[in-house]
């Protein structure tokens, strides 16, 4: 396992007081709806999202998108947001603030590197 998932745990804080800890207009949030399917679902169209992209839709793991984690770009002060939040406490998922200049888009990128360096398949390139 590569170091920065041996040490996540340090880096993470529990989801019952994700509002206290954003602090920004916007947040995004990671599920793994393959997990949860029918509770992940209705994020979709509940007020606050603004977008989202499954992680596996353009690489070499795009064959595996039924499974992909979706990644959202949600209202901190929304219905949305208050229902990843219950998700995450659940453990469906994890929340992230990144640094104003970074978008969904941005966000995407870096994780799909990450998933995509730590596959079998990558490893062998």
């Amino acid at each position: 396992m590569s170091g920065w998932l041996n040490q996540l745990a340090e880096r993470c804080y529990p989801a019952d007081n994700l509002a206290e800890m954003v602090t920004g207009q916007r947040g995004f949030v990671v599920l793994d709806q393959r997990r949860s399917p029918e509770q992940c679902r209705p994020l979709l169209d509940m007020p606050g999202k603004h977008d989202f992209i499954t992680l596996f839709a353009g690489t070499a793991l795009s064959l595996l998108n039924d499974a992909s984690p979706w990644l959202f770009e949600i209202d901190t002060d929304s219905e949305a947001w208050r229902y990843a939040q219950s998700l995450c406490q659940q453990r469906l998922g994890w929340v992230c603030q990144p640094p104003a200049d970074q978008n969904l888009q941005s966000i995407a990128d870096h994780l799909r590197a990450l998933l995509y360096w730590m596959t079998p398949t990558a490893a062998n390139h």
